[in-house]
């Protein structure tokens, strides 16, 4: 019983109970106030905001949840108040050991451990370990591990517990608690437990009434938090309560520890409580089960009808036994090898192992090498599952090969390739910091904040390309140039290039394999003009003009630089020569940003929701798209893009804009729209004027070219691009990319093989096929050999998904690569040469991936690969500090339908590191604002109103 007759009695009788006497109504607990009120006590008394029980919780980590007494009546408790305190344990005191309880923490809580990828040998072992040094294993893991969120360890913990269907009340219990002098005696829970748990038990208990309130753990006070035993914790408790005679306190817990603990302390009683666990008798053979006495009936006919000579009917024989109990089928094979001759037992023996192999472990039976390949096609957390089969599978599970596969499928969207550890056995170490990484980007959990000072003024753009090089422009007339190459160390300034009123920018990256030099493109406020600089020495090359008014975005690849103006136009210059080589003329409305789109083609959108795709080498407009139109006959996008309607108003005015390769993401206050384009095969070359045509496709998908199109798998493919966020611009392919395989699949092969993998080779006729296919102009959808890991994960592996193009053969600086062209082949037409390529096909509408529902926002980046968003709120001094938030959101591009329920995505806000800066390091006041802001794979960086940029 919990708690036992005994058990209570003591407690009872320690309290001095005599008579019973009535239990005062039940209290609501104590609400919250805001900053600067007064409380109120019972009686009339007042008193400061940050109460004394709650002083308490900040120093000591143990907290207080009153039921029937507040924190207010604990205020008002007079000094001379001569009852005694009575405690009560709530887990395994309060209620049966025999639910089993205690058994289901501890196997949530191993879960836990393995999930931070540690073997389980060491997970069982660490779990102990912190539980007998700390008390708790969460305080032993806030202690020695970073990145813990106490909160989340207690709802994948306590809070997932099926309590429901194991607690109930019971008469006796309630009955011993309210026999409880109240005149005498005051009682309190006093748990280990965090005050979630601790409620839920009261109230299935139906005790609420009973208790005067709970003094809990409060987890998320940090690493130093007490619990019991610790003498810190009685005396928090003695304190919350205001009692300084100990010999008042009478204690009953079910922990020796704790007992002892409160006893040394001088506590008046304490009663260890330990229940009998009863004794499940099994059902005796032979009983009043009418189908089991039948099934013993039929194997008995059997066995004497072998004794009459019959012959062995053997699948009747089999379906006899299995139709009975599983004791039955024990006590039946006992009589067999009871009955059995000596020499029998050897080939018994044989036999039993010989099924035992061959039903339940095939896989240990198989080659090494094939049960490793079986094993990689597991997700992490089954892979950690199977270790715990037997030792072969342990073993197996070990291997290398399966943990450089998983490192590889982490970091395939990475813009900086992974590098191979010296120690191939390493290789799960690799994987769990990559696991860690994705979990604390899941949540929310910055590890860290690196501060970039030197601007004056505010930060107007941004762009950061792979995880070295991020150049910042500010009101200030400067352009800086950060080195971010060694995350250990603050990023340290290169390179300070006097400009004027920067209001935006974009750079390219020279690499080895390109002749295209460093090129940083920054766009004046006020006066139309384009500055141009040689990103390496800060030479400025050339000032572009062609805006009669101030530029709001500007991008540049290879070729050209793009921009688009206050005056509603768009400009495209050749960058080496300085020259205008196409203006489009006023559009309808100002348009918020543009991207380049292969060698020969730009996307620009306005503010109004309007997405306009233009080709250069044509000079043509090939395509108008509202963005409101886009969700038109579809009842979940209609309804989630209505804002953008002529009837939405402000809600549907775009306010941010984000581009990489194929997809765009555009976004308004409260609505994040993520739209990609199909790929089709086109001929590369000019384009004449005549072939000039203009109409809306968004009300026709029927496409001017006659080239098929495809559209992007996201669950087959995914592609390692460097560029991360916002209008990242793609180069010139000048290279032929092999059609003998997906390019997923040939990327990986060349990745396992760079990393001490093997990489198997391709059939040449393959790549037959493949250049035929692209020379009739057939469709081509390739798959990808990658694997992605299990949506297990619950969003802390990155998507299998990706941006829609294939991936580069290599990567550049500027997220362009030289592979551009992929699937490319040469055909020679008598005289005349011609080359095909996938690219986006613009002339179609774009599909819609996502929409993600935000808090009101004013600025964010996209990670397209990692099928990331970043988002922030406006600082402004009129808004709450608790409301000032950076969210960090994810998508699911391969199933838009997951989305379906109002467009709801997972979303943390931004804490850890981030929220936890105080002083002058503050990250949230209102001269904070974030202005812009960029992601990579491993950071968040935010440029502010007052001239910090930090990440």
């Amino acid at each position: 019983m919990a708690p036992a007759p005994t058990a209570a009695s003591a407690a009872r009788s320690s309290a001095s109970q005599s008579t019973k006497t009535p239990v005062r109504g039940r209290v609501s607990a104590s609400t919250p106030r805001k900053s600067g009120e007064k409380a109120t006590c019972s009686n009339g008394t007042t008193r400061s905001t940050t109460s004394r029980v709650e002083r308490i919780r900040q120093q000591t980590g143990v907290g207080y949840v009153g039921l029937n007494v507040s924190e207010d009546d604990l205020e008002a408790v007079s000094d001379g108040d001569q009852r005694s305190i009575v405690w009560f344990d709530i887990d395994n005191t309060l209620y049966h050991k025999s639910t089993r309880i205690a058994d289901l923490m501890g196997e949530r809580i191993h879960a836990y451990f393995l999930g931070l990828g540690l073997p389980p040998d060491e997970a069982g072992a660490l779990h102990q370990r912190y539980y007998s040094e700390h008390g708790l294993a969460i305080r032993g893991l806030l202690k020695n591990h970073s990145g813990i969120d106490p909160l989340d360890y207690d709802r994948r913990v306590d809070g997932s517990l099926p309590l429901d269907g194991l607690l109930k009340p019971e008469a006796a219990l309630t009955s011993l608690i309210e026999d409880l002098d109240r005149s005498k005696c005051r009682v309190f829970a006093l748990t280990n437990a965090y005050k979630t748990h601790a409620l839920r038990c009261i109230k299935l208990l139906g005790l609420e009434h009973l208790f005067d309130g709970i003094v809990y753990c409060d987890y998320a006070a940090g690493p130093l938090f007490c619990c019991k035993p610790d003498k810190g914790y009685f005396a928090a408790a003695a304190q919350i309560v205001r009692v300084n005679d100990a010999s008042k306190f009478f204690f009953v817990d079910d922990s020796a520890k704790n007992i002892k603990a409160s006893a040394g302390l001088g506590w008046g009683s304490s009663v260890l409580y330990k229940e009998d666990e009863p004794v499940e008798v099994e059902r005796a053979v032979g009983g009043n089960d009418e189908g089991e006495g039948k099934a013993v009936k039929g194997v008995n006919d059997s066995l004497m009808a072998l004794g009459n000579g019959e012959a062995l009917d053997e699948e009747a024989i089999k379906q006899r036994i299995r139709s009975l109990s599983r004791p039955m089928r024990i006590r039946l094979l006992n009589i067999v090898l009871d009955a059995a001759m000596s020499g029998d037992l050897l080939s018994i023996k044989r036999t039993i192992e010989g099924q035992i192999g061959v039903t339940k472990d095939i896989i240990s039976n198989l080659p090494e090498r094939l049960a490793v390949l079986i094993f990689e096609r597991l997700a992490v957390q089954d892979l950690l599952r199977s270790a715990l089969v037997c030792k072969r599978w342990q073993s197996l599970t070990a291997h290398p090969d399966i943990w450089r596969s998983h490192a590889l499928a982490l970091t395939e969207t990475d813009a900086k390739a992974l590098s191979p550890p010296s120690d191939p056995r390493s290789w799960r170490d690799v994987v769990q910091k990559l696991y860690i990484r994705e979990r604390n980007w899941s949540r929310g959990l910055g590890q860290g904040v690196q501060f970039c000072r030197g601007h004056t003024g505010f930060v107007t753009s941004m762009k950061l390309r792979g995880r070295d090089t991020l150049v910042t422009g500010s009101h200030d007339g400067t352009l800086r140039v950060w080195d971010l190459s060694d995350s250990s160390v603050a990023p340290i300034c290169r390179r300070v290039i006097k400009a004027d009123k920067i209001a935006c920018l974009d750079f390219l990256v020279d690499s080895s394999a390109s002749s295209t030099p460093s090129l940083l493109a920054a766009g004046l406020y006020d006066t139309g003009r384009i500055l141009l600089f040689d990103l390496a020495t800060g030479a400025h090359l050339h000032t572009l003009t062609g805006h009669n008014r101030g530029i709001r975005h500007v991008a540049i690849d290879s070729r050209h630089v793009v921009s688009v103006g206050q005056d509603k136009a768009i400009c495209v210059w050749d960058h080496s020569t300085g020259e205008r080589v196409a203006r489009f003329g006023q559009q309808a409305n100002v348009s918020l940003g543009v991207s380049l789109v292969g060698d020969d083609k730009l996307v620009a959108v306005t503010i109004d929701g309007v997405i306009r795709c233009f080709s250069i080498a044509g000079k043509r407009m090939v395509g108008e798209y509202h963005l409101a139109k886009l969700g038109r006959g579809d009842t979940k996008w209609g309804a989630m893009l209505k804002d953008f309607t002529a009837a939405g108003g402000e809600a549907g005015i775009l306010t941010w804009f984000a581009a990489h390769r194929n997809s765009i993401t555009v976004a308004s206050k409260t609505t994040v729209v993520h739209l990609e384009w199909a790929e089709h095969i086109e001929t590369t070359g000019s384009e004449t004027p005549s072939a000039r045509g203009r109409r809306d496709s968004t009300e026709s998908a029927v496409s001017t070219t006659t080239t098929p199109s495809r559209t992007p798998s996201s669950a087959t493919r995914r592609t390692r691009t460097t560029s991360n966020a916002s209008t990242a611009s793609t180069s010139t392919a000048t290279t032929s990319a092999s059609l003998a395989a997906s390019p997923s699949a040939s990327r990986l092969r060349a990745s396992r093989a760079s990393l001490g993998g093997t990489a198997p080779s391709t059939p040449s006729s393959s790549t037959t096929k493949r250049k035929s296919l692209v020379g009739t102009g057939s469709g081509l959808t390739p798959s990808s050999s990658s694997k992605s890991l299990s949506s297990s994960l619950s969003s802390m592996t990155p998507s299998s998904s990706a941006a829609s193009l294939p991936s580069p053969s290599r990567r550049n600086g500027s997220g362009s690569t030289a592979a551009d062209a992929i699937g490319e082949a040469t055909r020679t037409d008598g005289q005349v040469e011609t080359k095909s390529r996938f690219a986006p096909n613009l002339a179609v509408p774009p599909r819609i991936v996502s929409v993600l529902k935000t808090p009101e926002v004013v600025t964010g980046a996209v990670h397209p690969q990692k099928r990331r968003v970043i988002c922030s709120t406006r600082f402004a001094s009129r808004v709450p500090p608790e409301e000032r938030s950076i969210y960090v959101s994810t998508f699911d591009a391969s199933s838009p339908s997951a989305i379906a329920d109002g467009g709801a995505a997972p979303s943390a806000k931004l804490r850890g590191a981030w929220a936890s800066a105080s002083g002058e390091e503050n990250l949230t006041t209102s001269e904070r604002n974030p202005m812009c802001i960029e992601v990579d794979d491993e950071s968040v960086v935010v440029g502010c109103s007052d001239g910090l940029v930090y990440r």
